[in-house]
């Protein structure tokens, strides 16, 4: 069996969609003739972290934890007093940089940290690659990010041991929304384009997410290949729906909410319907399942709406599903951000697996717009369509009325999407790879 080295710095105990999407990877890739050999930090710092995707990792993995230098753990003593290995959600840190400290750290993480603060831990992996490249026979690498100073550490055993190299980029890199609110320099500016170029066009395969990412990246990746996120069929094949209070309309979001998404117009539709319609307003909730801000909580006070919200907070990944298999509209917002119609997110491909009804806000010419229409779900409405919101919401629940108040069945399953064969089509590109180099 050939081996790959995997370099991804989000692993279990770290959540969120791009743990699962290499986690998946990596599960799967013996299927297809692929042993992957991981190099991860020991000590990482995460927006959240899920003690239960340990469980999903495939015994049989080799696994090299490594120590990393931690900015963000750092970053956290001088703000609290204490050293939490918790990131900011979303950059959150960032785009709400209102103090001193925050104006100052923004600054030196701009600056100082290119292109992020993860690459405290590229000199740990580079070391502990180069002991396992002195061991044995490596015939490929992947490395994944975010965090896109993850492909600096390919970049450089490209150069040093000229494998086969694949960088798979799951979000856009010096395009990213949030580097609109670094405050950085134009040298600093010039030196993350510089990173990006040199990984884009000598990485032998470049692997991106969705059609927006390849008109991204194009232009300078040799070779480029979509790989969707999707979800892993055996979450939902016999999911026990999360128990809501009966007789309630539970409009939800599962995921962390980030301020990008928090849309003014959704919540005047909502209090418009509460005012005008008595059984809506009987019936009508609102759930919150992971992270959510300040921000959302003073919102939803503000239109009159944080009596019918539920803040459940974080849970893990299969307590994640079982409350989107509760609901009876699932809440999908794509960040209303710069370039957002190449923006799909992995949330949605499990949306469709649990194939309840979809509550969908973003562009409505985006891509995540054609996977709505394509697998039959309600369609993506503008974040200014106020009307649009009201008409939406109130058939779905008149649609959750007629079906005895229990939550409906929209759509068909996405099988295409499902993780086993997206791995399939990055062994495909392993193989094509490994062959070329012979």
């Amino acid at each position: 069996m050939k081996k790959v080295l995997v370099l991804t710095y989000y692993w279990p105990p770290s959540g969120g969609p791009g743990v699962q999407r290499i986690l998946n990877f990596c599960n799967y890739l013996p299927e297809f003739g692929w042993q992957p050999i991981v190099i991860t930090p020991k000590n990482g710092t995460y927006p959240v972290r899920d003690e239960s995707l340990v469980k999903q990792i495939n015994p049989a993995l080799e696994i090299h934890p490594t120590a990393t230098l931690e900015v963000f753990a750092l970053y956290n003593l001088l703000k609290t007093g204490k050293a939490t290995k918790e990131s900011p959600v979303g950059m959150s840190d960032v785009i709400d940089s209102a103090s001193l400290f925050q104006r100052l750290s923004n600054y030196i993480r701009a600056n100082f940290f290119i292109p992020d603060p993860r690459i405290g831990w590229n000199r740990f992996a580079l070391a502990e690659a180069a002991k396992i490249f002195h061991q044995g026979t490596v015939d490929a690498v992947i490395t994944t990010g975010p965090p896109q100073s993850t492909h600096l550490i390919g970049l450089s055993l490209k150069k040093k041991f000229n494998l086969p190299w694949i960088a798979d980029l799951r979000d856009p890199w010096v395009n990213i929304f949030y580097n609109r609110y670094l405050l950085r320099s134009e040298r600093s500016i010039r030196k993350d384009q510089r990173y990006e170029n040199q990984v884009l066009t000598t990485a032998d395969g470049v692997t991106v997410v969705s059609t927006g990412l390849i008109d991204e990246f194009a232009d300078r990746a040799k070779n480029i290949t979509l790989i969707y996120n999707g979800y892993h069929s055996a979450d939902f094949n016999h999911v026990i729906p999360k128990v809501l209070p009966e007789n309630t309309f539970h409009l939800g979001y599962v995921g962390s909410f980030k301020p990008s998404q928090n849309n003014q117009n959704l919540w005047k539709a909502i209090a418009a319907l509460i005012r005008e319609n008595e059984d809506f307003a009987k019936s009508f909730a609102l759930v919150f399942v992971g992270k959510a801000g300040e921000g959302l909580t003073r919102t939803l006070g503000e239109f009159g709406l944080f009596k019918y919200a539920r803040m459940v907070g974080y849970v893990g990944h299969n307590e994640a599903i079982a409350y989107m298999a509760g609901l009876n509209s699932q809440l999908f917002i794509i960040p209303e951000v710069e370039d957002n119609k190449k923006i799909i997110t992995g949330k949605l491909y499990e949306y469709m697996a649990v194939q309840n009804q979809i509550f969908s806000l973003g562009p409505v010419d985006g891509e995540a717009a054609v996977l709505l229409n394509e697998f039959g779900h309600d369609p993506m409405l503008d974040y200014n369509d106020l009307q649009g919101m009201k008409q939406t919401l109130l058939t779905q629940f008149n649609r959750w009325l007629d079906n005895d108040r229990q939550p409906v069945k929209m759509g068909t399953r996405p099988e295409k999407y499902n993780r086993r064969s997206q791995t399939k089509v990055l062994a495909d590109l392993l193989d094509q790879l490994t062959n070329a180099s012979k």
